[in-house]
């Protein structure tokens, strides 16, 4: 779950600003993403990326997609570590 691709997708665009250069770094082709990011975009019904400046910049709706995505990976963690603590309980 840490290695969630939707977040790392995202994230990489946000840092370089740039689709194509985001897929260059992430070793995908830069339509497959553009098309992942569109479809995502489509199921949330927001734009992540304001994508009418250049070099494109990510929205607050974006910004707070990371967050939950970081969100939800922490509750995954604390899950994976509470389940581990209950298998020794049961191991005893």
């Amino acid at each position: 779950m840490k290695n969630d691709a939707s977040s790392q997708y995202i994230r990489i665009i946000a840092e370089t600003q740039s689709i194509s250069v985001a897929a260059a770094k992430l070793g995908i082709s830069q339509p497959a993403l553009s098309a992942y990011l569109k479809k995502l975009e489509g199921r949330l019904g927001v734009a992540l990326f304001d994508r009418s400046v250049l070099p494109i910049r990510i929205t607050e709706a974006g910004k707070a997609y990371l967050d939950y995505i970081d969100g939800v990976n922490e509750l995954f963690i604390e899950f994976q570590k509470k389940i581990g603590e209950g298998k020794d309980e049961e191991q005893i």
